[in-house]
């Protein structure tokens, strides 16, 4: 029998074959697959998924999401500002003249009181000119009273002179007349009574004239009074000598010779009234004298005032109560004018200079609560009040300055620090949610929406709702939720009124007060 097969038959062979593989293959994947199919079907009868009976709809996925609680909580709107903190009351010190510093009172920070001496200048030179204009002063005085003495002697004997020279031409006079007509016996008896008076003058003149005489030699007296007394002196001389003539002239008749002597004693007596008349008009060069003594002793009393002063002005005392910012000098070293020696600062005045944009310049007035925050005290708020706005602003950063007043018992804040607060412009009891919640209804951002989560957590709820004052972490809800609602926070996005969600967490989150707080 011939084994060799024939290459006609094996192309059959070959499909026969894999006829046969083929439909093992489906046996198997039909096995597979039915197995499968019992499985889903199982696991739809148990609840558990799988695909949906025939003729129901399948099961709506739910969606996990945060809840928050609204809150009830006092809701503020403000106006950011920020600015520096600085003095009302600062002062630097100059000293008014040029001098060594002796001494300062104390280093930055310590505390000087009002009329305090802060900086001492050496004074031992200034004290030294103000003796010298003191000597001065008391040396011009002593000239003014001389003068002054002077004028009233010299005012008195000019008066005198003038009197007893009008008393001498009187006689001389009636010596004439008593010469050119003889006299009765009491003219006789008048006449020896004129003789006394006058002797009497002329002695009284002879011990006013020795006298000055000696106060002139002592240096006590000026000449020109010794003149006006030798003056006087030879008036009642002359005055006496008339009284004798007259005298005589009654007793022996008018003869030619007694005439003759009585006409001399009369021009005599012209020239002496004359001469009193003379020194009168002296007296007005000793005002004038009395005039430049014056005006001496002015001129010295002004330089003591001078050097008194600058010794005062040698201690620089503080106008202020406050404290030493900075100290600019040391013992040893020279002040002059124009060149600050220490500068003070009053911490009783600082306030708060806020800058405000002139966008929100119009919220801004008088007594708004102001609430600060200080760098230097990250843990500690300062409450103050809007004391003034100024009326100009910059042209370059286009803000307006407020000032802030700020307690400052402590002396915590000091000039220089920087600030930021809150201009506080309504503050009143809301229902607060985060900010995060709110959901632009339609895209519309003047038009806002919130999800409840209601349903014991398991149903979204679309809440229409009207915003009042925001934060840049919350939102006050005016109408549309209520104190406790379940708010959802995260997972919003997407969401439809009705859709099934999952709450995170197993219940109600932070509320938002709480989280302004932790942040």
């Amino acid at each position: 029998m011939n084994t060799e097969q024939d290459p006609g038959d094996r192309p059959h062979k070959t499909i026969a074959m894999m006829t046969v593989l083929g439909l093992a293959a489906l046996l198997t994947f039909g096995s597979v697959a039915c197995g499968k199919s019992g499985d889903a079907a199982d696991a739809d009868k148990s609840g558990k998924g799988g695909t949906a009976a025939k003729g129901q709809p399948a099961a709506q996925q739910s969606t996990p999401v945060t809840v928050t609680p609204a809150a009830e909580q006092t809701v503020t709107r403000s106006v950011p500002v920020t600015g520096s903190i600085t003095a009302l009351q600062s002062v630097s010190l100059t000293p008014k003249i040029s001098a060594r510093v002796v001494r300062v009172s104390g280093r930055e920070g310590a505390s000087v009181s009002a009329g305090e001496i802060v900086v001492q200048q050496d004074t031992s030179d200034l004290r030294q000119q103000l003796e010298q204009a003191q000597a001065n002063l008391q040396s011009a005085q002593a000239r003014l009273n001389q003068a002054q003495t002077n004028y009233r002697i010299q005012q008195s004997t000019s008066s005198t002179g003038v009197q007893n020279a009008q008393a001498g031409l009187a006689s001389a006079r009636s010596n004439l007349t008593l010469a050119r007509n003889p006299q009765r016996s009491e003219q006789v008896t008048q006449a020896e009574i004129a003789v006394r008076q006058a002797k009497a003058n002329y002695e009284r003149a002879v011990a006013d004239r020795k006298r000055y005489d000696y106060l002139v030699k002592e240096g006590a007296a000026a000449q020109a009074t010794l003149d006006q007394y030798a003056t006087t002196e030879a008036v009642q001389k002359a005055n006496l000598e008339n009284a004798q003539q007259s005298l005589k002239i009654a007793l022996t008749g008018g003869r030619t010779e007694q005439v003759a002597q009585a006409q001399e004693q009369f021009r005599q007596a012209e020239i002496a009234l004359q001469q009193a008349r003379s020194n009168v008009q002296q007296n007005q060069v000793s005002q004038g004298e009395i005039r430049a003594a014056q005006a001496a002793v002015a001129q010295n009393r002004a330089a003591v005032d001078l050097a008194r002063q600058q010794v005062a002005d040698a201690a620089i005392r503080s106008p202020i109560s406050g404290v030493i910012s900075v100290r600019s000098t040391e013992p040893g070293q020279q002040a002059a004018p124009g060149a600050a020696v220490a500068t003070l600062v009053s911490l009783g005045t600082v306030y708060f200079q806020a800058q405000v944009p002139e966008t929100t310049l119009r919220d801004i007035q008088q007594n708004q609560s102001v609430e600060a925050k200080i760098d230097a005290y990250p843990n500690k708020s300062f409450r103050g009040r809007v004391a003034r706005i100024y009326p100009t602003g910059s042209t370059s950063s286009r803000t307006f300055s407020v000032r802030v007043d700020i307690p400052n018992e402590a002396g915590l804040l000091k000039p220089g620090m920087f600030a930021r607060g809150q201009v506080i412009l309504e503050r009143r009891r809301g229902i607060v949610i985060p900010k995060d919640a709110l959901v632009a209804k339609g895209g519309d951002t003047s038009k806002y929406q919130v999800f409840l989560a209601t349903g014991g957590g398991k149903t979204a709820k679309a809440q229409d709702v009207k915003i009042g004052i925001t934060t840049d972490l919350t939102a006050e809800i005016v109408t549309g939720v209520q104190s406790g609602d379940q708010v959802i926070t995260a997972g919003q996005d997407g969401l439809k009124d009705g859709a099934p969600i999952q709450v995170e967490g197993g219940g109600s989150g932070t509320s938002a007060p709480q989280q302004a707080a932790a942040l």
